[in-house]
């Protein structure tokens, strides 16, 4: 239990707080005289009033059913207030034992954080692409569009170039040059060398 390598803490059917392990103090910071039962850890890992009766709500819900379903409590995700004052991202869980349930914390803060990074890139670099004067797509190896700037959908008779993900050349306003521009992209795929100035 102290050596795990993520958060536990075992809590009984009055509420009290039996034990934490190592990992859970160094996560969110808190240590068993902080929470002695669950009221002292909703109050203090999450503050905001409005958050913390749905999370009590969502988390009691699974409990009684976990309970009356004989399985685990479902897996969900919560926003985890430490005690520096740190929100962490954290999916949380619990398998219940007897008269206790050993809940499970696990944190994703990071890999969150990295999402959103991730999709902050990708909307830069959709605003680049759209807002450059040339008509850009991208298709996979069978030759079927897998995106385009705003500039290409509007030729190819969009106004939004998530419509002309899955389609081909056959399918759109120039299908009577598809087989042409369909050899210009095998060309390239074959050769790895690209094409260039074509009129």
């Amino acid at each position: 239990f102290n050596f795990a390598g993520l958060p536990l803490c075992s809590v009984n059917n009055k509420g009290e707080i039996i034990d934490i392990n190592n990992c859970f103090e160094n996560t969110f910071g808190y240590n068993i005289a902080d929470i002695p039962t669950i009221n002292e850890w909703w109050q203090l890992a999450y503050p905001d009033l409005d958050y913390r009766k749905s999370v009590i709500d969502t988390w009691e819900t699974d409990v009684q059913q976990a309970m009356e379903q004989k399985t685990n409590v479902a897996a969900k995700e919560y926003r985890v207030t430490c005690k520096n004052g740190e929100v962490r991202t954290v999916v949380i869980s619990g398998t219940i034992i007897n008269n206790e349930i050993l809940v499970t914390f696990f944190d994703i803060t990071d890999r969150k954080i990295a999402e959103d990074g991730l999709r902050s890139s990708q909307l830069i670099i959709e605003g680049i692409v759209n807002a450059i004067p040339v008509r850009v797509f991208w298709k996979d190896k069978n030759l079927n569009f897998l995106g385009c700037n705003l500039a290409f959908a509007k030729d190819a008779g969009f106004s939004d170039p998530k419509e002309i993900i899955g389609k081909n050349d056959y399918q759109l306003n120039w299908q009577q040059q598809a087989e042409l521009y369909r050899q210009d992209d095998q060309k390239v795929i074959k050769s790895g060398n690209a094409l260039l100035n074509i009129e």
